[in-house]
């Protein structure tokens, strides 16, 4: 049971962390629209993404557990949730994650729930 309750955290986290990221996306991306350097509002868009998924998977996680579990802190979801993306960053180059762009999406989608989850369930332990 408890392992369902896992998957579902991770599910709910990557799924709210997709529609955060993409809305981010958007807004970072028409924010720095039509700047000097001309790619102003693509490196708003990803870094917009990027920060939209992080925040997005700790809110996720953080609903759904405090609905299944009753404890566990949102700060304890989102530094996870920043741990996470922080590690596949920090391996991509040592790993060669960033040779192929949807491997190094791939690992940066699953680690952050992954993160955000356990960091998330641990905090609920301690809280008890």
């Amino acid at each position: 049971m408890i392992i369902a309750r896992l998957a579902a955290e991770v599910l709910a986290g990557c799924g709210a962390g997709l529609v955060c990221a993409y809305l981010a996306g958007l807004a970072g991306a028409a924010l720095f629209k039509g700047s000097s350097s001309g790619f102003g509002d693509l490196i708003a868009g990803i870094l917009g993404a990027l920060i939209g998924y992080t925040i997005g998977v700790s809110i996720g996680v953080y609903l759904l557990g405090r609905r299944l579990n009753g404890r566990g802190s949102y700060w304890m979801a989102l530094l996870g949730s920043v741990v996470g993306a922080a590690l596949v960053l920090l391996a991509a180059e040592p790993l060669r994650l960033n040779v192929n762009p949807a491997l190094l999406q791939g690992t940066l989608v699953a680690s952050a729930p992954l993160f955000a989850t356990l960091i998330f369930t641990m905090s609920a332990k301690v809280r008890r």
